[in-house]
């Protein structure tokens, strides 16, 4: 990029303004506290020690807790891998429960969810599991 064209780049010239910003100091254990990986015999989330560990696991972990088609839907229940309680303080939420329509071929609509639920324990997500199964059978969940 040349000098003249440098000088006519609006975000350029902000930065060039700015000068060097401090780099902001997260902390490397502290961003892992987000990411974990699961037991399925016992249920214990298990914190990970790196990025690589945990992407290890996700690629070769099936991570389906509970998987249901009832009355036209999809009813399924993952764990998630990372912490989605995101912002607020709680207890920290590992897994997730959507509810999807099913298309003419048995396969999820991807563009239609009718409900999402998130846990912290893998007997919280059996047990929402189940619930939303059983909504879905009655009509209170979806069309």
């Amino acid at each position: 990029m040349s000098e003249e064209e440098d000088s006519e780049d609006p975000l350029r010239e902000i930065l060039n303004e700015l000068g060097e910003l401090p780099p902001i100091e997260i902390g490397f254990e502290r961003l892992l506290r987000g990411y974990a990986t699961l037991d399925f015999e016992t249920g214990e989330i298990r914190p990970v020690k790196s990025f690589q560990e945990w992407a290890q696991w996700m690629e070769n972990a099936s991570r389906h807790i509970c998987y249901d088609e009832v009355s036209g839907f999809i009813v399924s229940t993952v764990f998630l891998g990372v912490n989605h309680r995101f912002y607020v303080k709680g207890k920290p939420l590992w897994f997730e429960t959507m509810v999807f329509r099913q298309d003419a071929a048995g396969l999820r609509k991807p563009t239609q969810d009718y409900g999402q639920f998130r846990y912290s324990t893998i007997e919280e997500a059996r047990a929402g599991h189940k619930a939303a199964v059983e909504a879905v059978g009655k009509g209170e969940i979806g069309e």
